[in-house]
């Protein structure tokens, strides 16, 4: 292990991976420099009043969101109380509508996202007519009718993460057969009950037992969407989606139908050594949207933007700053690191798009940075990618991926938070640490995955890696497909990455590099 220099064979790790990034280098064009008087990012003007603090404090390794509930799993929640409330009068059959919120409902909630191109929150959404642009192109059914085929489909199965099980899929079939009827009698729910999962825990100080994921996200119901407002001493500044390349376009990105990565270049807006508190976005077109990344960048001039870049930074020298996924929420520090900025060069927004509708849509959300001056936190942290891209799960079984990251500093590493991120078929994250001078794997991180529900944890306390200690990140899969799932862009392909936030800024990585192309990663050769 230790620390590794990159050269350009670094990419070539196998026939197949060479092959990838020979197509990614061959796709990336260099740009000119800014031009003159190219109007700089400008931070939000005007900020109201600070946000008001949140209430309760996180348990242990609970998620960087407001809201005072539980993750699927039972793991502690922070911020506000949350009253379990039972669930709208929505026609559903009770066990029907427990089914729908706990597999289904994070995609396909009121507001659906992700690309999900439909709600299934009421007994009227079932009764709808769709039209399929991509099981049967043209064809036009009932949405119960999709669902049939969908939940009953294992080479593309729905939910992604596998196929409904046992009475689950059997109940459901029932429902849909007989044309999705509305509830009545004893399949109404009771007023009196909630009718939430069973897959709870103990909640943190301040928090509630949630007993499943709730429906159309957990962020969205805590208000965790809503635009990020400069508090005292902050700037927050705003990176908008735009259409043309020009450092003043403000017209609304074109997204085309389908899957796509595009990047849009700015100048780094913000004064030397200034340090980020939080990161989140203005959402604009939220069905559209699958996820973004913000890099540090050495490529690209002021406005610029590249369409449909198969999601790759080779050849930009990238550095991941932070990020969203479907499911998660806007992310805050704690008083005691901020995470460090480049001072010059570009930040890159790389949004992945994922239009359902089959026409083009337009969006213009805007990913927003909150920052302080430099020295206005005791630390400074960064990001680095653990994990591994060596991936390779044959169809209809299970398999783990693993990583192996040491320790290489003459310093203890401070870890204050994890981001596990897979795709559909992901299921399970688990990192564990071994101390320098042992043989023995202590489990620090132990986290069931959803592809639909990528929050944020903290690690309270900090999780502290010494000199020599090696930490191993392991993702499970279920491939409930018929098709055999490797490392790929695409979320029909697979990643297994467990973002660590830490300070030192850097001490963590060992500069290995990733097949998208960022630099600040720590994994062996070949992992």
């Amino acid at each position: 292990m230790g620390r590794l220099k990159v050269t350009p064979q670094s990419c070539a790790r196998s026939a197949r991976i060479a092959a990838l990034c020979v197509v990614a280098i061959a796709g990336f064009a260099c740009a000119t420099e800014d031009p003159p008087g190219a109007a700089p990012v400008t931070p939000i003007l005007n900020p109201p009043p600070a946000m008001q603090p949140i209430n309760g404090t996180a348990g242990n390794a609970a998620p960087i969101v407001p809201g005072g509930t539980n993750v699927p799993g039972g793991t502690a929640g922070m911020g506000s109380v949350q009253p379990n409330n039972p669930p709208p009068a929505n026609g559903m059959p009770c066990a029907i509508n427990n089914v729908m919120k706990s597999r289904c409902q994070n995609c396909h909630g009121a507001s659906p996202i992700g690309g999900a191109p439909m709600s299934l929150v009421t007994h009227a959404d079932f009764q709808k007519d769709h039209a399929s642009k991509t099981t049967m192109p043209g064809v036009t059914k009932k949405v119960y009718e999709w669902v049939k085929i969908r939940m009953n489909d294992a080479a593309k199965p729905m939910p992604q993460t596998g196929l409904l099980q046992g009475g689950e899929l059997t109940m459901v079939n029932e429902w849909l057969n007989k044309q999705a009827p509305v509830a009545t009698g004893g399949d109404v729910c009771d007023p009196g009950t909630g009718t939430g999962g069973t897959t709870g825990g103990t909640a943190g100080t301040g928090g509630t037992t949630d007993p499943g994921p709730i429906p159309d996200n957990e962020c969205k119901v805590a208000g965790a969407f809503e635009p990020l407002v400069a508090r005292d001493g902050e700037t927050c500044y705003e990176f908008q989606t735009h259409n043309i390349s020009s450092p003043t376009d403000k017209t609304e990105f074109e997204i085309i139908p389908g899957e796509s990565y595009n990047q849009f270049y700015f100048n780094v807006p913000w004064p030397a050594g200034s340090i980020a508190t939080r990161f989140g976005a203005n959402f604009d077109n939220l069905p559209a949207l699958h996820h973004w990344l913000a890099f540090a960048s050495n490529a690209g001039s002021h406005g610029d933007v590249a369409t449909n870049v198969l999601g790759t930074t080779i050849g930009e020298g990238a550095q991941l700053i932070g990020g969203w996924a479907v499911g998660g929420c806007a992310v805050e520090f704690g008083d005691d690191m901020g995470l460090q900025l480049p001072s010059t060069g570009k930040i890159m927004v790389q949004w992945h798009h994922y239009n359902s509708t089959g026409a083009v849509v337009t969006d213009g959300s805007k990913v927003q940075i909150c920052t302080l001056p430099a020295n206005g936190r005791p630390h400074v942290g960064g990001l680095t990618w653990l994990g591994t891209e060596n991936i390779e799960v044959p169809a209809g079984q299970k398999g783990d991926a693993f990583g192996t990251c040491e320790n290489d500093e003459p310093e203890p590493i401070h870890i204050v938070a994890f981001w596990p991120h897979m795709h559909e078929i992901g299921v399970h994250m688990k990192s564990e640490v071994m101390k320098a001078g042992t043989s023995t794997w202590t489990t620090v991180f132990d986290k069931p995955f959803q592809f639909d529900y990528q929050v944020h944890y903290n690690q309270k306390p900090n999780l502290v890696l010494m000199p020599g200690d090696v930490i191993r990140s392991t993702c499970s899969y279920m491939n409930g497909t018929g098709g055999h799932v490797s490392f790929g862009q695409s979320t029909k392909q697979e990643m297994c990455y467990q973002f660590a936030f830490s300070y030192p800024a850097g001490a963590l990585d060992n500069g290995v590099l990733s097949l998208i192309g960022a630099s600040n990663t720590c994994w062996q050769f070949g992992e």
